[in-house]
């Protein structure tokens, strides 16, 4: 009995630091990583072959969720072939995406997607802390970006909304089960820490989309958030990208643009960036340009602003990327993903899942942020919604 017991005990001391340790390659540590000349990266990817292995010889069976998402990753890795561009970054973020997807469905075959999903959250508390600390004392250690954006410990200034969205999420889903005041502690905590961390980078858009995020999520009681699902999420999105940069409709706001918020109607010259990007989409539009290292293919000319930029918008970069067909791949993903959850629309978790999805896709309305696993943790979290759901109802 005792030896069953201390067995049971190790089983579980293994499983937690075996998912704290393949966790950790699977964040974007872009300071980290600059100060080792990138070798990170090839800890991920001993890690993704590692994680290979293990659903071949572990998991066994494919799920479909693989060949959903895999899918899209095999068209840009298509359009990387044909376009002459180097393989090896397709590769990457591929494998870094999908292996991301086995790790989480090993610790859910096992029931341990809550106990994994909390393990995740206590080491980006961790690091959350540690890039504050270097926001606060020393900012520039890690170098800057190409943009002159500071290099942080955890990501550039620009992707750090892209990080503390999930991070919420999973602070949400981990404690909402326990002691309102245990649970309002660590929300408003957590919450405060991610927002001073922004407010130090200064990324607007971020830090708005942030705040948006608390604002809703406190306020909305499930009325609302809970029927924005994954699929509508994006065509939510879609739309608002197409208001803005074909029909120009940031022109009827001037008086808030301009004479309010002293910024340019051409949102920092975003939109002579948008025009040359349609016109690379059109010569190239069923399968793109392909990938870079970077994940970024800045081939949108402009001579107005004398440089050439990647797309500054996620929708408008998947097209540059990979085409109208690895759009439409995008567009099954999150078709699947509301699917799933629609099979538990009173899982207590939905709403805050459905808002993350639609926050990180809005952030990316002048980004992109597709190729980074933790950014795409809400959304991969849809595919195992009946392990998450069952395991919520019996805590």
């Amino acid at each position: 009995m005792v030896r069953s017991a201390k067995k049971t005990e190790l089983s579980r001391l293994a499983d937690h630091v075996m998912g704290v340790l393949f966790f950790l390659p699977f964040l974007d540590f872009s300071g980290l990583n600059y100060l080792i000349n990138n070798k990170l990266e090839y800890v991920t990817l001993i890690v993704s072959i590692i994680l290979l292995f293990i659903l071949i010889f572990k998991i066994r069976k494919v799920r479909k969720s693989y060949l959903i998402v895999g899918l899209f990753y095999l068209i840009i890795l298509l359009s990387t072939f044909i376009n002459g561009r180097e393989l090896l970054p397709a590769f990457y973020y591929a494998a870094k995406n999908i292996c991301f997807m086995i790790l989480i469905d090993y610790f859910s075959r096992k029931k341990k997607l809550i106990p994994f999903l909390t393990d995740i959250k206590n080491v980006m508390c961790i690091v959350i802390i540690i890039n504050l600390l270097f926001q606060l004392f020393d900012q520039d250690f890690f170098g800057y970006t190409p943009s002159n954006n500071f290099n942080n410990f955890l990501v550039s200034d620009n992707f750090l909304g892209y990080m503390y969205i999930p991070f919420i999420m999973l602070v949400y889903c981990t404690t909402f089960k326990k002691e309102k005041v245990v649970f309002m502690f660590q929300m408003i905590f957590w919450s405060a820490i991610c927002l001073i961390s922004l407010i130090k980078a200064w990324a607007a858009t971020c830090m708005a989309i942030f705040v948006l995020f608390l604002a809703i999520m406190l306020l909305d009681t499930n009325k609302i958030l809970k029927y924005i699902y994954p699929f509508r999420a994006f065509m939510i999105n879609v739309c608002i990208s197409i208001m803005v940069i074909f029909l120009h409709i940031q022109d009827y706001f001037e008086w808030l643009i301009v004479d309010i918020l002293h910024k340019s109607l051409t949102l920092s010259g975003r939109i002579y960036v948008w025009a040359s990007a349609v016109s690379n989409i059109k010569d190239k539009p069923w399968l793109g340009y392909g990938t870079v290292k970077g994940g970024r293919l800045s081939i949108n000319y402009s001579d107005v602003l004398q440089r050439a930029y990647f797309s500054h918008n996620v929708f408008l970069e998947v097209l540059i990327q990979g085409g109208i067909i690895a759009m439409i791949c995008l567009v099954i993903t999150y078709f699947f993903a509301e699917k799933e959850l629609k099979m538990y629309p009173d899982c207590p978790v939905n709403s805050v899942i459905c808002l993350s999805i639609f926050s990180i896709l809005l952030m990316q309305f002048s980004e992109f942020a597709l190729y980074m696993p933790f950014v795409n943790l809400p959304l991969i979290l849809c595919f195992f919604y009946k392990e998450l759901n069952e395991e919520l109802s019996c805590q």
